[in-house]
């Protein structure tokens, strides 16, 4: 998977292609729900309510690594966001039909 995060319009790092299909689904989830999700109503919506409580705090520490910045998603009180001051970048065809 391909993404590429901007930062008062300038590219932040390089366009990271080494995102897992979920670390992809959250970012994209993240994007388009615009505030803060609570872990439960990701875990609902990326595993069907079938995984535990710690694996969104997992995936965010990789996308973290892997972006080489920690502050591109926030975490308060078990609720997560995509850092407002950031825009995530993809494709119209890689919006699944549930989040346009």
């Amino acid at each position: 998977m391909s993404v590429a995060f901007y930062k008062n319009g300038k590219l932040v790092g390089d366009v990271v292609n080494l995102f897992t299909q979920k670390e992809y689904e959250l970012v994209l989830y993240l994007s388009f729900r615009g505030c803060f999700a609570p872990q439960e109503e990701i875990i609902e919506h990326l595993w069907g309510g079938y995984a535990c409580n710690r694996i969104v705090s997992l995936h965010t520490l990789s996308i973290r690594k892997k972006l080489g910045d920690p502050s591109v998603i926030v975490n308060k009180h078990g609720c997560f966001r995509l850092n407002p001051e950031y825009t995530f970048v993809a494709t119209a065809n890689d919006i699944p039909p549930e989040l346009k």
